[in-house]
């Protein structure tokens, strides 16, 4: 391809709403490893062959859009949606945030189940229209719908989506667009391969909420990666509490 031609498919590129599965942005960094970016050209190249896409591709130095986020988030609420309710999908666009929120109880397992069990759904509440959305790339069939909204949030060193299950029969959920402690965001810069239960973990100090018991526990079950060095429970509470209260200005 010549000079011009990649400029007229990166403008392409840049057009689409979100990241496909046979296109992928990277932010620029000088530390990429040679095994995880062959990893990424194997797995991209796959999923275009599958797609009936002429390439895969893998571009460096633009961010993901975190409309992306904000679309998961919104098909997610219409393939699970109570229809039978009668009642109406609520978006919320607040200065910071967006609320989003539907009828009917979370379908099918816990939200733990899809962060750290890759359960995939049995059933659909609403099969026919679940169906039309997975054909047409909206939604997952896999129901790695939720996991990816988590990773893209820590990807971006953002707060996690926070879920909110305490109305009966309704489901709502917050996206962060600010940040709450830049500390949070310091670790995940500076520790990029915490596990996703960690970071979860992380996610709770900043926002002031209460750790679970398993959480506190030393190789947490809800952690797919080893078991840490043993340490008691209030030990590893005070590294979080430490990790988020250290002064912006120190760094390693």
């Amino acid at each position: 391809m010549t000079p011009a031609d990649l400029k007229a498919k990166l403008d392409e590129l840049l057009k689409l709403p979100a990241e496909t599965e046979w296109v992928e942005f990277k932010g620029a960094k000088s530390n990429f490893d040679f095994d995880d970016l062959g990893k990424y050209f194997v797995a991209l190249c796959n999923e275009a062959n599958l797609k009936g896409e002429p390439a895969g591709w893998l571009v460096f130095g633009v961010q993901d859009k975190p409309r992306k986020v904000v679309l998961e988030a919104l098909n997610n609420c219409i393939a699970h949606q109570d229809y039978a309710r009668q009642s109406r999908i609520i978006v919320v666009e607040k200065a910071d945030r967006l609320i989003f929120e539907n009828a009917g109880s979370f379908f099918e397992g816990s939200l733990d189940d899809y962060l750290f069990r890759d359960r995939i759904p049995r059933h659909y509440r609403n099969r026919l229209l679940a169906e039309a959305m997975v054909s047409l790339d909206m939604i997952d069939a896999l129901g790695m719908g939720i996991k990816r909204m988590f990773l893209a949030q820590r990807n971006r060193y953002f707060p996690l989506p926070e879920y909110d299950f305490s109305q009966p029969d309704t489901v709502r959920m917050e996206i962060m667009g600010r940040l709450i402690d830049e500390n949070y965001s310091r670790v995940l810069i500076e520790k990029a391969d915490l596990d996703l239960g960690t970071v979860v973990a992380l996610d709770k100090v900043q926002k002031r909420k209460p750790l679970t018991p398993d959480e506190l526990k030393p190789g947490c079950p809800r952690s797919s990666s080893p078991p840490p060095s043993p340490r008691s429970p209030a030990t590893r509470r005070n590294t979080f509490a430490t990790a988020l209260s250290m002064p912006s200005t120190t760094r390693r």
